[in-house]
């Protein structure tokens, strides 16, 4: 799928810029892309829904 090696391409680059910091929630308005996103950070949480329609939650330091 294009997704799947768009996403093969840019994973790579975006993991680890940031020494310490994971992804805890991802939201997207494409179920593909929602789904890709949690095949390769299968941690954090994930939502599917048009962003410009829902409040998402502030976040929250780990506990």
């Amino acid at each position: 799928m294009i997704a799947d090696a768009m996403w093969d391409r840019i994973e790579p680059l975006m993991a680890g810029l940031v020494e310490g910091v994971a992804v805890r929630m991802a939201a997207n308005h494409w179920p593909l892309v929602v789904d890709v996103h949690n095949d390769n950070r299968p941690d954090a949480d994930h939502d599917c829904a048009d962003l410009s329609q829902v409040a998402p939650a502030a976040p929250r330091a780990p506990t």
